[in-house]
């Protein structure tokens, strides 16, 4: 989309910014402002209350599929810290990143610091040399976690927050261990008045639940975030255009209809991510359509591309988000499992099974190792899709 078209559109409906981008979200004054709240968000302000009053050292585990809003809830948890003159540790588990995710969390640490022993800096500083060398450079995740460590209890209350933690389940089991071991000792170690919480997908916790018995034991609270309802659905656009409105039109929809937002959310199964996906698409449409409202018409042309059900309702249920993924995402062309399972956030050992079962299904070819496309006869299916992403790029 041009930059002229771009702002035409915001123009039209009344908007400074697209309040369903990445872009918007970073010019927010508060991360609050976009929370639609739920049941887990309860759980996760009892946890920073607590830590704030210096009454509490706990490991929470924030669980949802990819878009769900666990990063949402881990940045509002932080300016909750922070507005309190609260400090700690906010990082994400970068894909195929091993060492330097070690190195990252030391940095910070130090940046953090408040009153750290000169001894404990120059230790945390001489790992700066190390960066080329391998993973038993480091010491064991025990020394490695007393650096970390130096640094929190200097701060309390305190925060550490570690989002994308499925990345490294694309890693060695060897070097999970590693990671898991070093969080384990530090959960264990920190003083009261420190917050620990993970972001995760269901399947990386189950995965941690067989594999890391000893870290899954020192979780205190897992919270799973739900899928949108459409009141919340409702709620989500509009506390979105709120945030990002020029001038009061009278309806806080705008320019939406009900009964588009409940198509939406139908497409999207309940997934925020994909809905907010849905309602820029829709948007777009209306622009090009010369609308002013995002109405029923549009989510007619909206499900003629994106309703995939009546190819995914006959395959398995654990395999159908995969299903989904492909036909809107990856289309017909040739993929590896990686591209699946780092998409869904799902470890590589889980998303092999769900792949085998739609080549049982026919809905897959295995074109090598690890390596699959769509079968032909969905040809039809694609070309529409395909047609339609093009028609509003």
């Amino acid at each position: 989309m041009s930059t002229r078209v771009h702002l035409e559109m915001l123009i039209r409906y009344r908007l400074s910014k697209n309040p369903f981008s990445r872009e918007a979200e970073r010019s927010l004054a508060s991360f609050q402002q976009i929370l639609v709240r739920e049941a887990a968000d309860n759980v996760l302000d009892l946890a920073v209350s607590e830590a704030l009053l210096g009454e509490g050292a706990l490991l929470v585990v924030v669980a949802g599929d990819r878009g769900a809003g666990r990063t949402l809830r881990l940045k509002v948890v932080r300016e909750k810290f922070e507005g309190r003159e609260g400090t700690g540790i906010y990082i994400s588990v970068r894909p195929d990143e091993r060492e330097e995710f070690v190195f990252r969390m030391v940095e910070q640490s130090l940046d953090a610091s408040r009153g750290l022993k000169q001894a404990i800096r120059r230790r945390i500083l001489s790992l700066h040399l190390l960066r080329s060398k391998a993973v038993s450079e480091l010491g064991t995740p025990t020394e490695t976690a007393e650096l970390i460590l130096g640094s929190i209890k200097s701060n309390v209350p305190a925060f550490l927050l570690i989002d994308d933690f499925y990345n490294l389940f694309f890693e060695t089991k060897l070097w999970r261990t590693y990671v898991m071991e070093m969080l384990r000792h530090i959960v264990s170690s920190v003083p009261e008045g420190v917050l620990t919480a993970i972001a995760v997908s269901k399947e990386v916790l189950d995965e941690i639940r067989a594999e890391q018995p000893a870290f899954y034991s020192r979780i205190h609270e897992k919270v799973e975030l739900a899928p949108l309802d459409l009141e919340r659905a409702m709620k989500l656009v509009a506390k979105r255009i709120s945030a990002f409105r020029l001038e009061d039109v009278g309806d806080p929809l705008y320019p939406f209809t009900e009964e588009f937002i409940g198509e939406a959310l139908r497409l999207s199964n309940g997934n925020p991510e994909e809905l907010l996906r849905l309602l820029n698409t829709g948007m777009l449409l209306a622009y090009k359509a010369g609308k002013h409202r995002v109405d029923a018409e549009v989510s007619e042309a909206l499900a003629e591309v994106f309703d995939v059900t009546d190819v995914t309702e006959k395959l398995p249920e654990e395999a159908k988000r995969e299903a989904r993924f492909i036909l809107t995402n990856i289309l017909d062309r040739e993929f590896h499992i990686v591209t699946v399972a780092r998409a869904l956030e799902v470890p590589p050992s889980v998303e092999y099974g769900r792949l085998e079962l739609l080549v049982d299904s026919g809905f897959l070819i295995k074109t090598g190792e690890n390596r699959y496309r769509l079968h032909p006869r969905y040809a039809e299916k694609i070309g529409k899709v395909t047609r339609a992403i093009l028609s509003i790029r």
